[in-house]
């Protein structure tokens, strides 16, 4: 077994060939996702507008808070499984997994909870034009419950990659927002409102987690020292819980930072500005964001390598992981910084190519601004999943700690001045998070590296000191 790991990292096994399809399928996923983006925002202002739009968007905020009923699990159900591969030891595998989709559940049913009591509350916050008011408070619950199942969905989905195929998670990504993104479309242009939006993200959910749950019980089925089913009550366990909320639990202080960011810019956006800056900043961001989603599901597949690779002990043994991050480095810059730079130079006539009608010239400088950001959050992904393999988590969590204390200090400084919010003054205030985030990003993961290679080398001080 130990040469069969040997050799994934040494290029010259069966492990080579997979984690060159996940790398692969994982760019070209997420390049789809882009098509998709260019095809739907368009049509989506143009029968909205930017009002409308933004009102979306404030109400998909509920997705970002919910998400903190995940508890984590998602990806720290990827690594452990991961951990379980490397040590072959199946009924790991059904633990880890039976008690996630338990914990996951049982949360989500929590969380559906406290929204639906606190809609009140949530809508009073966002200070929207009263005509606006009624619309929010009645999808409101149809927005919680989507949000919760989002994160139930994306626990079963994260066992994939946890399984060694990240190809199938990113597949299956893929085809369900497809669809989603199709019948949005359509729902839209026959007049049908917001409502298709959410039916849209219902399609995109079942899809996804339909797929993921027949392609895990089916690789689960190949797999010759399993026996049993997959998911069984009997397979919870106090152990695998405490393990996965330890993972989980330091992920999960990251992500807290993370996902109440985004919706706490679009709050103060919706409070101190206006809600067409709100939809302008977030054509700006995510479409910047889509960039580094080409490097980042493609260079993902290296936290569940590493994570195997070290439940074997092969890091420990001298084997020399920078290689490996030198290559994910230098396929980020090929990837990012040309495409940067012909983005930055060419941004007012490709947004104008692309929204048509809706164009507006404050999303250019909020475009370039918000580009600047992903190039550098990109640059750092490699480091980030380097450490996150590595069970680092400690030094995640100061980068996102790092992001937030930046973006919100520079934003109410902004605030307390008097100046009215816009789509560029939030664009500065985030690109520097992002900035100041993955710079200790870069130094913390070559920090990593230089660690374990001390590490081997004193192991083969020893080694030699006992053989004499």
């Amino acid at each position: 077994m130990t040469g069969r790991v040997v050799n994934s990292l040494t290029h010259r096994g069966p492990h080579r060939s997979q984690l060159r399809k996940n790398v692969v399928a994982g760019s070209f996923t997420a390049l789809w996702n882009i098509i998709l983006s260019l095809i739907s925002y368009p049509v989506y202002l143009h029968f909205f507008g930017y009002e409308f739009y933004g009102l979306w968007l404030l109400l998909s905020t509920v997705v970002g808070f919910a998400q903190l009923g995940g508890l984590g699990f998602g990806q720290a159900l990827a690594k452990l499984v991961s951990e379980a591969i490397g040590d072959d030891v199946p009924g790991e595998i059904r633990e880890y997994f039976s008690t996630a989709v338990v914990t996951v559940s049982s949360s989500a049913a929590v969380v559906i909870i406290i929204l639906l009591l606190c809609r009140a509350p949530i809508v009073a916050t966002m200070r929207l034009p009263p005509h606006l008011v009624p619309v929010l408070r009645h999808l409101f619950p149809v927005a919680a419950l989507l949000s919760v199942y989002a994160f139930v969905v994306d626990t079963q989905n994260q066992m994939l990659a946890g399984l060694g195929r990240l190809d199938l998670c990113t597949f299956d990504q893929a085809l369900g927002q497809t669809m989603g993104t199709a019948i949005s479309i359509v729902a839209v242009a026959l007049g049908a409102g917001i409502e298709a939006m959410l039916f849209g993200s219902a399609v995109t959910l079942i899809c996804v987690h339909g797929l993921s749950l027949w392609q895990v019980r089916r690789i689960w089925a190949a797999t010759p020292t399993a026996s049993g089913k997959l998911f069984s009550l009997n397979g919870l366990s106090r152990r695998a819980f405490k393990r996965l909320l330890l993972q989980g639990g330091g992920m999960l202080a990251g992500t807290l930072l993370a996902v109440l960011l985004v919706p706490f810019n679009r709050l103060m956006l919706s409070r101190f500005g206006n809600l067409r800056a709100v939809a302008v900043l977030d054509i700006a961001f995510s479409s910047t964001q889509r960039l580094r989603s080409v490097v980042d599901l493609g260079i993902r597949a290296l936290m569940p390598e590493v994570s195997r690779l070290s439940a074997c002990g092969i890091l420990r043994r001298g084997v020399d992981l920078s290689a490996l991050v030198k290559k994910a480095t230098r396929f980020t810059a090929l990837v990012v910084l040309p495409t940067a730079v012909l983005l930055e130079l060419l941004a007012e006539p490709i947004l104008r190519l692309w929204l048509r009608g809706g164009f507006t010239p404050t999303v250019v400088p909020a475009f370039r601004i918000c580009l600047l950001g992903a190039t550098m959050s990109a640059l750092g992904l490699p480091g980030y999943y380097v450490l996150f393999g590595l069970g680092r988590i400690s030094q995640i969590i100061g980068a996102y700690a790092l992001q937030s204390a930046v973006n919100v200090t520079a934003l109410c400084c902004l605030v307390l001045v008097g100046l009215r919010l816009d789509s560029t003054l939030l664009s500065f205030t985030m690109a520097g998070g992002v900035v100041f985030a993955n710079v200790f990003l870069l130094r913390q993961g070559r920090q990593a590296i230089c660690a374990l290679r001390a590490r081997a080398v004193r192991d083969d001080v020893c080694s030699v000191s006992a053989a004499l």
